[in-house]
């Protein structure tokens, strides 16, 4: 709000501007304490859809009757709309309103895999629906799918042509968070048989000192913090983890005789 020059003004009459953006510039004047003020208002104009039920709002045409007379609107409370079926047969006239409303009813969701009305993640066929795109998506470790001509980016190369080797011949589907746990299993060895004393910090200096290891991990008991015996170590290639366990293997190291296989090999012995 600015003072004006003293110049004749409509103080009655508003300028109303539409900008661009939707909203409304107001131009007004006043005059207070022989002052002459400019206002200037931006208003945006919201639009509320209230929406009602036809049967709430009938029933708010009734006639009331008793003690409710004399109530006014404040005093009367509208309940939902249940549908009461009278008869025999009121078993087929609540199906029939049931199909009815199930029509009315718009699916908010529409799966990729099965164009059923859920969501993708939740549906019930991933793994046909994963074989399916996997075996028409590549046929090689580099091949990007010429009949629908869409980029495969090289991180998921391998995915779809482990998957469509796989649905070739019936195996399993992978997803890419299991290609990825398969891919690290296949390079990580697990150290058995280690002396209760033996520390991390033992390991990266004197085991794997001479080879290209990424991550050491010494499993501990939980209640107690103790080694339990049992390292995981995974190398940043499948070749340097094989030569580790070549190495390695039935070799002594702090007294005892350490077992060195790989992590796939563990698990179906132990």
């Amino acid at each position: 709000m600015s003072a004006v020059a003293n110049a004749p003004v409509d103080f009655e009459k508003q300028e109303i501007i539409k900008n661009d953006d939707g909203t409304k510039t107001i131009i007004s004047y006043k005059l207070e304490k022989g002052v002459k003020y400019k206002i200037t208002q931006k208003v945006k104009e919201v639009k509320i859809i209230e929406k009602t039920n036809p049967a709430i709002e009938e029933r708010k045409k009734w006639a009331k009757y008793g003690v409710a007379v004399s109530d006014t609107k404040d005093l009367l409370t509208v309940g939902d709309d249940v549908p009461f079926f009278l008869g025999v047969n009121w078993k087929e006239m609540q199906e029939q309103y049931e199909n009815k409303k199930n029509k009315k009813t718009v699916k908010s969701f529409v799966c990729s895999n099965c164009g059923g009305a859920h969501l993708s993640a939740q549906c019930p066929f991933p793994k046909k629906s994963s074989a399916t795109a996997a075996a028409s998506a590549a046929s090689g470790a580099g091949a990007v799918p010429a009949s629908t001509g869409k980029y495969v980016p090289p991180s998921k190369r391998a995915l779809l042509a482990a998957n469509a080797k796989a649905a070739a011949s019936g195996e399993a589907i992978l997803t890419q968070e299991e290609m990825r746990k398969k891919e690290e299993d296949e390079r990580t060895l697990v150290f058995a048989d280690l002396n209760l004393n033996t520390t991390e910090d033992d390991l990266t200096r004197e085991v794997l000192k001479y080879f290209q290891y990424e991550r050491c991990r010494l499993v501990r008991d939980r209640n107690t913090g103790r080694s339990r015996g049992l390292a995981y170590v995974s190398f940043y290639t499948k070749e340097e983890a094989e030569r580790a366990a070549n190495y390695w293997n039935n070799k002594g190291y702090m007294n005892i005789m350490m077992r060195v296989r790989f992590v796939q090999e563990h698990r179906q012995n132990r």
